[in-house]
C-alpha cells in the first residue's frame, strides 16, 4: 500500500472524499471550521446526571459500551434488520481512525464523513 493510501470497504470511509478533503486543506478552511466549532450546540431535555467517573467524550463512551453485550439495530432499506454490537462498532471506529492517521490526520483536525442513507 502506498503512503497516504486508504483501503477500507466501509461506507463511512469514502476514500475519494477523504483524499479530496486533505488535498484541498487551506488555512482559510481551518479558520472557518474553527469559528464554526465555537457556535453553541442545541440540547433538548434535562441535564444529564453523570457520576464523576462517567465517560464524557465519544471515544470513552464507545470504549465503555464495547464492554457490554448491547449494540445497535440498523433497519435496512428492505426493512430487514442488521445487528452490530458496540464492540464491533468500536473495532470499526479504530479501523477508520487508523486509515485516517495513515493519511496524515492529527488529533484536533476536523473531519466530515459523508454517510449514505
Amino acid at each position: 500500500m502506498a503512503k497516504g493510501q486508504l483501503i477500507y470497504s466501509c461506507p463511512l470511509a469514502n476514500t475519494l472524499l477523504i483524499k479530496k478533503m486533505f488535498s484541498n486543506k487551506k488555512k482559510s478552511d481551518q479558520t472557518s471550521l474553527s469559528e464554526a466549532s465555537r457556535k453553541p450546540a442545541i440540547s433538548y431535555g434535562g441535564s444529564l446526571n453523570l457520576s464523576e467517573n462517567s465517560p464524557t467524550i465519544l471515544a470513552e463512551i464507545l470504549q465503555t459500551a464495547a464492554t457490554t453485550e448491547q449494540g445497535i439495530i440498523y433497519i435496512q432499506p428492505d426493512q430487514s434488520e442488521k445487528n452490530q454490537s458496540y464492540h464491533e462498532l468500536f473495532l470499526e471506529a479504530q479501523r477508520i481512525l487508523y486509515g485516517l492517521r495513515k493519511l496524515g490526520l492529527q488529533p484536533q483536525d476536523k473531519v466530515v464523513f459523508k454517510l449514505d442513507r
